[in-house]
């Protein structure tokens, strides 16, 4: 597993999401990008103790997989899997109902 600069994260993440609508897929516990992310974002993890972690700092997280997610149709500016993505050994391809949840 590679080991991960955080420091450089937060840097490089926080212009890209502040203030903007995000759709955060492994969300985990939301302590980067969703605590700069704008009204209406909306994180994802499938591990009960980190969303209701998330939830009781006051963000929007629902419990499920990427692939099982349903968001009713809702639009997002952009969608982090960077702790997915960091998290994981294989990277895989993204959901396409995800994909089309960016608007463009």
């Amino acid at each position: 597993m590679m080991e991960y600069d955080w420091v450089k994260f937060r840097e490089g993440i926080i212009p890209l999401v502040r203030g903007r609508k995000i759709l955060s897929i492994g969300c985990g516990t939301g302590i980067s990008e969703l605590q700069y992310a704008g009204e209406g974002s909306l994180g994802i993890d499938d591990d009960w103790k980190h969303v209701e972690i998330a939830r009781g700092k006051g963000f929007r997280v629902i419990k499920a997989k990427a692939q099982e997610a349903d968001l009713n149709g809702e639009k997002f500016e952009a969608v982090t899997i960077i702790h997915l993505l960091c998290a994981n050994d294989q990277i895989r391809s993204p959901p396409q109902h995800l994909c089309s949840a960016v608007m463009l």
